[in-house]
């Protein structure tokens, strides 16, 4: 099991040491993801009176636990990118016949959990995030860069940088976000190119064939 992206990022406050802290902080943030879900992270109706009303405590209760609105925004986002290593998770402990099935399993994961909540969706594709969700987004992506090289190196001798990989985090991001903004459940034909311009990449990039097993890498 994955460690916990709330342990690897240090740029909130840590968890309270107590049970009933943590209880109390934890009702903050789930008031607060609802609110999101419902409306966008950067409406009118994501404020502090209105987390604190719905956790049924006061704004002295949250700034104890956060230091500012954005800080709590951020907690909602390692819940959610939390949510996401969970179901990422089971895709690549996983084993698979070929890549190419283990590129339909996580392409499909991704727009299952996406497609899931839409309010946190478009938190976690925000072009006007925060620094400070910025650079929790960035982690994340780095992470999974990282584990998608060491899953490659089941189908391929040649698995390739972690800037290599990083490149299908950043291409296939940008295809999820347009699947996303034009149907809610994911465009299927941007889905379909999704997939294609990843098997492509990888059989360009790590010398692998994706309709085929495990692969020793081949001459083009």
């Amino acid at each position: 099991m994955s460690s916990s992206a709330a342990d690897e990022t240090p740029w909130i406050r840590p968890l309270p040491p107590q049970r009933r802290g943590r209880l109390r902080r934890s009702q903050i943030v789930q008031a607060a993801a609802e609110l999101i879900d419902a409306y966008g992270a950067n409406g009118p109706e994501v404020s502090v009176r209105a987390i604190c009303d719905r956790a049924q405590t006061s704004p002295a209760t949250m700034y104890h636990y956060f230091d500012d609105i954005d800080e709590v925004v951020a907690a909602v986002v390692i819940e959610y990118m939390n949510g996401l290593v969970e179901a990422e998770s089971v895709v690549f402990e996983a084993t698979y016949a070929s890549a190419s099935e283990y590129l339909e399993a996580l392409v499909s994961c991704y727009r299952t959990y996406f497609a899931a909540r839409p309010g946190l969706r478009r938190l976690w594709f925000d072009r006007n995030a925060s620094p400070l969700v910025t650079r929790i987004h960035e982690h994340y992506r780095q992470g999974l860069a990282g584990k998608l090289r060491s899953a490659m190196t089941r189908y391929t001798d040649s698995p390739g940088t972690d800037i290599d990989h990083r490149m299908v985090v950043a291409i296939a991001g940008s295809l999820l976000e347009l699947a996303f903004s034009l149907d809610s459940r994911g465009d299927d034909d941007v889905i379909a190119g999704l997939q294609e311009a990843c098997a492509g990449f990888w059989e360009r990039r790590f010398h692998l064939k994706i309709d085929g097993g495990r692969q020793a890498g081949y001459d083009e």
